[in-house]
């Protein structure tokens, strides 16, 4: 748990030859704070931290159908993956996509749901979900190392959230 996140709760499970996992946290940001960051399909080298680093979008922006190019950093096993957006929803401020080239990713056939949710005026409820199929690794190992991921991506979004609302760098918030 970080000053970041709270009331954390992760849920792994089996399908088949398809692991899923859940993650959700509480965050200290209004939802529509949190949803201008992580709704940006194209923007998410903003709330990456250290985790990607450079990102190339094509497409119309929010639209299914766009693709980014993610640069991984060595951290998550260097190398570029490629997502396609599936479904943008601003009013549900939910987003889905696919990893359509996984690239030296422990998985395939990749895919994952962000929403946000109001909690009250500076509170949100950011969630994330994923189906996959490891790939030399157990079912809960590569479910952990996705949501772990996913933590990372709601902490920054919460540090460049309140960073931005106190005028503050997103490093100087710890």
């Amino acid at each position: 748990m970080s000053d970041f996140l709270k009331d954390e709760t992760t849920s792994i499970h089996r399908d088949g030859a398809f692991a899923a996992g859940f993650y959700g946290a509480r965050a200290p940001v209004s939802a529509d704070d949190a949803w201008a960051l992580i709704g940006d399909w194209a923007g998410i080298l903003k709330i990456s931290g250290d985790e990607v680093l450079s990102v190339s979008a094509t497409g119309n922006g929010n639209t299914p159908g766009a693709t980014r190019t993610l640069t991984l950093s060595d951290k998550l096993g260097g190398g570029d993956i490629v997502e396609v957006l599936e479904e943008h929803d601003d009013q549900r401020r939910r987003y889905s996509y696919a990893m359509i080239d996984t690239a030296g990713t422990p998985w395939s056939r990749y895919c994952g749901t962000l929403q946000v949710e109001a909690c009250g005026p500076e509170e949100s409820l950011l969630t994330y979900t994923c189906r996959l199929i490891p790939i030399g690794q157990s079912h809960e190992d590569a479910i952990a190392a996705s949501i772990e991921s996913a933590a990372a991506f709601f902490k920054e979004t919460v540090k460049v959230a309140k960073a931005a609302k106190s005028g503050a760098q997103p490093g100087d918030l710890k």
